[in-house]
């Protein structure tokens, strides 16, 4: 499998791709570690972030359903 990156090159040198990741420029050392256990699929951030994912879109969980307005 081939992956392809497709850099900008901007005033000050080449910047990261586009549209994907976090920058340790604008976000804390907490925000990144953060953001990659939920992309690591060995971590337990990662199974919780799933099973969320798929109790939201669980019509029968009660505890995500939409109340009514009457």
């Amino acid at each position: 499998m081939k992956v392809a990156f497709i850099c900008t090159k901007m005033e000050g040198g080449i910047n990261m791709p586009k549209g994907g990741g976090v920058s340790g420029h604008t976000h804390s050392q907490e925000q990144l570690d953060h953001y990659s256990n939920q992309r690591n699929s060995n971590n337990d951030a990662y199974q919780a972030d799933k099973d969320n994912q798929a109790n939201q879109k669980n019509s029968n969980n009660d505890e995500y359903q939409e109340e009514d307005e009457d």
